[in-house]
């Protein structure tokens, strides 16, 4: 993945989580930064483009800051994740026998570069951020409990 990311003209940072250890990769190019971790909340409004297995916490920050996103899926949720995030048009996905270097290249640049992928995810973030808060939630709870329970 690495190595596709790192023919694109732009700067990449990859986070690669707790148990894959940040020199597994090996030296990185010039436009990638690899680090262990990254404060997800304070990087995602600073990109333009994410790329990641379709865990749901990255893929719907993701959508919330109306990013395009770049779907490698591997297990559990991922692929139902994906699936959505193409439904949605907000991005493409690459399966595990589809995964090479010149794939994620051509994805990553298609969705750089190609307006739709970002405008349908905006609506999405749109749709998200008119969506009721926790309080007003919390305001609703006794009643559709009592509906549940009759």
């Amino acid at each position: 993945t690495v190595a596709g990311l790192a023919v694109l003209d732009a700067t990449v940072l990859v986070a690669t989580g707790p148990k894959l250890p940040v020199d597994v990769l090996g030296a990185p190019p010039d436009n990638v930064i690899v680090r262990p971790w990254v404060a997800q909340a304070a990087v995602l409004p600073h990109l333009e483009l994410v790329v990641s297995h379709a865990g749901s916490g990255t893929m719907l920050g993701a959508l919330a800051e109306g990013l395009p996103q770049l779907l490698l899926p591997r297990g559990v949720d991922q692929f139902v994740n994906a699936d959505a995030v193409l439904a949605a048009g907000a991005g493409e996905r690459l399966l595990p026998e589809e995964l090479t270097a010149s794939a994620v290249a051509a994805s990553a640049r298609r969705l750089l570069a190609e307006p739709t992928f970002r405008a349908s995810a905006r609506r999405v973030a749109d749709e998200i951020a008119a969506m009721p808060g926790p309080d007003e939630i919390a305001d609703h709870l006794p009643d559709i409990l009592a509906q549940l329970t009759a």
